[in-house]
């Protein structure tokens, strides 16, 4: 067995590119960075960079101010940064809190760690000297903030096994008066999946998905300290998010056993759970993210989750309040190269969010931020903007000049894209026949290795005489997302063209039914 090693390192890595508009964030990210988006009065992104003629590592801190991000201040230096987070405080400034290693812990796989923060002024302009919250034999990381009436509350992951270990203890302390208070284990070392901590008012809670009963399992912060960890639900896995409503509810998404999507509920009055089961069902979600928002006045929820498996697109759907599907999956981005994951959410208006995620393609990473709005008529890419106006402003491609941008034609299959370049086939017919008629360019059915072309001259071998005359060899594309569907043909063949599509190719009648065992009814 050969066994393979890739070591990255701030001294070899590009220095990453601040852009703040169009869609990216950063370019070139450092892989094993941190990256966090604080919601508050003034969003913030919080991020670690490198420096490659010192080999350090940079915290830089960004404000959005207007919509538009401001140029990134360095907020403190270090050896080797394991994790970030950020969070507004009530009079206006911001804090910063990071875990990071020494120097000579750089290649250690079970470093030990310190945990430093920094405050900014209340403009964020000007950021203090760093100094220590406390210092730990351990490997501190996955840091969270969040903030209530009068405190700023701070949970990390702590293990003397390195990240990577499966037993991890989780931590909290408490930002009151211009004090940290000394950090306290809330749960005992054991496999612990993931973690989301929300706060609002003079409440806060914690929700961490574990292998222990398959459960997840609550911790609530009052004025008196943490509760006691109590079940929620049992057969969940990896990953989960939480948020509050602004009545005080809390909002769960969650993620089954079984590859179910979930919404639980939590009465601020009552601290009874309700469930609403199975929003989507068979997802491979690796990340999750839930924002309470309102659409005409009533509440409703934004669900981001990715979906896929070598290629990872973002998706999207919309809840009423119930948990009553408002609008079907759909993707944010789609049929893009690489996989988007570690994502985050913040609110940009009542009805509006920004969904922030990384985006890695061979050895570079994006930080990508994708607008989301409730898709409409007129809004059907839901990107928040007219589609006729961002299409005149020449903001999304319209290749037929249909009224429609290119991405809805292709999502909802009024035009096929079976070369995967996000352009509708009819846009490229020129120079691309189609000889057998199926209604797929044979350039596009031989790269897919749908058809043959043995002497390689662009026609495929049934269009020069190969297959008998009577042959009525066709293809169908059909939607992955449709479940309990049953297909039947002579010669019948599929192909996955991406995480969303199976194309069918047949000779003959093609019959589907809703059984195995039928009844048949003929589709083409």
């Amino acid at each position: 067995m050969n066994t393979s090693t890739l070591m990255i390192s701030p001294q070899t890595a590009l220095p990453s590119i601040f852009v703040g508009n169009q869609g990216t964030l950063i370019e070139d990210f450092y892989s094993a960075g941190s990256i966090d988006v604080a919601n508050g009065t003034t969003p913030l992104t919080v991020y670690t960079g490198t420096d490659p003629n010192t080999g350090e590592m940079i915290i830089m801190a960004s404000q959005s101010k207007d919509g538009t991000w401001e140029t990134p201040i360095e907020v403190a230096r270090s050896s080797g940064v394991v994790s970030v987070a950020g969070q507004q405080l009530n009079d206006g400034r911001f804090v910063i809190a990071w875990s990071e290693i020494q120097g000579t812990d750089m290649m250690n796989p079970y470093p030990s760690t310190t945990i430093k923060y920094s405050l900014s002024d209340t403009n964020g302009g000007q950021w203090a000297s760093a100094e220590m919250l406390t210092s730990t034999e351990e490997t501190a990381f996955n840091l969270q903030l969040t903030s209530t009436d009068d405190q700023i509350l701070l949970t990390y992951l702590s293990t003397p096994d390195g990240p990577l270990a499966a037993n991890k203890s989780l931590w909290s302390s408490t930002f009151f008066e211009n004090q940290w208070s000394a950090p306290a284990m809330l749960l005992e070392p054991q496999t612990i999946l993931e973690y989301e901590l929300s706060g609002q008012g003079d409440s806060a809670c914690l929700l961490a998905t574990s292998t222990l009963e398959h459960g997840i399992y609550e911790l609530h912060w009052t004025q008196a300290g943490w509760s006691e960890s109590a079940l929620v639900v049992r057969d969940a896995d990896f990953p989960l998010d939480t948020a509050y409503e602004e009545e005080g509810d809390l909002i769960l998404f969650w993620k089954g056993l079984n590859g179910t999507l979930n919404i639980s509920r939590r009465g601020a009055s009552t601290g009874m759970w309700q469930h609403a089961m199975d929003i989507v069902n068979g997802s491979s979600a690796s990340s999750l993210q839930i924002q309470p928002l309102n659409l005409e006045g009533e509440k409703v929820f934004l669900l981001a989750y990715n979906q896929g498996s070598d290629r990872t697109d973002l998706w999207a759907t919309w809840t009423d309040a119930n948990g009553n599907i408002l609008s079907e999956p759909r993707p944010l981005t789609f049929n893009q190269e690489g996989s988007f994951h570690e994502l985050q959410i913040r609110p940009i208006s009542d009805n509006m969010a920004s969904l922030v995620a990384l985006h890695s393609h061979g050895d570079r990473t994006t930080v990508r931020e994708i607008p989301v709005a409730f898709p409409t008529g007129t809004d059907c890419d839901a990107d928040g903007l007219d589609d006729f106006v961002a299409i005149a402003a020449g903001l999304i491609a319209d290749c037929n000049e249909n009224g429609v941008p290119d991405s809805c034609d292709i999502l909802f299959s009024d035009s096929t894209d079976f070369n995967r370049n996000l352009i509708p086939d009819e846009c490229e017919t020129v120079g691309s026949p189609d000889c057998d008629g199926n209604g797929v360019f044979d350039r596009d059915e031989i790269a897919l290795g749908i058809l043959k072309d043995a002497n390689n001259n662009g026609i495929p071998d049934q269009c020069e005489g190969s297959l008998p005359a009577s042959s009525t060899v066709r293809s169908i594309p059909v939607s992955s997302m449709d479940f309990e569907r049953y297909f039947r043909a002579e010669n019948l063949s599929i192909l996955a063209t991406d995480t969303t599509t199976l194309l069918l190719e047949f000779d003959g009648a093609l019959e589907e039914s809703t059984s195995p065992s039928g009844p048949w009814t003929v589709v083409e």
